[in-house]
């Protein structure tokens, strides 16, 4: 939902609990994957990503409590990009092509739920980023058979 960058190991308290209370505000999210795209162009990437929809909104409103409670601690500004749902499947260096990738999705692309918000720490290594896992925070469950809750 957000990359914090270069941030200080002495705000790893405070942004956990931020994650532990916006997570507690909010319910589970129904992703569908939507399309593959590149930047900076599609054709020619150097990233390579998946849009995903959720229909509800709720990561949105997710992003905006999150980007409030960092903001309020220091870390980032209120007034940022708007949040656009991607999922990052690749970096390069050099240009490739996205030529025969975008068939992948087919006609019925697959939904997952997303169960919780995660804070990691990454580390940049010769060999590639190492990321770890500092803290986990369930989102809300909805109930499947009846409906969505709502956030």
């Amino acid at each position: 939902v957000k990359f914090l960058g270069d941030t200080d190991i002495n705000f790893e308290p405070k942004i956990s609990q931020g994650l532990r209370q916006v997570a507690k505000l909010h319910h589970e999210i129904q992703y569908q994957l939507d399309r593959l795209d590149g930047f900076p162009d599609r054709l020619h990437p150097k990233i390579l990503y998946l849009h995903v929809n959720d229909e509800s909104k709720s990561d949105i409103k997710i992003e905006r409590d999150l980007s409030s409670g960092l903001a309020s601690i220091g870390i980032g500004a209120k007034e940022e990009e708007a949040c656009t749902p991607h999922i990052t499947i690749g970096r390069s260096r050099r240009e490739n092509t996205t030529q025969g990738l975008t068939d992948l999705i087919g006609d019925h692309p697959p939904f997952w739920t997303i169960t919780s918000i995660d804070l990691f720490a990454s580390e940049l290594t010769d060999s590639g980023p190492l990321h770890t896992l500092i803290t986990s925070n369930p989102l809300r469950p909805y109930d499947r058979i009846t409906a969505r809750g709502s956030d």
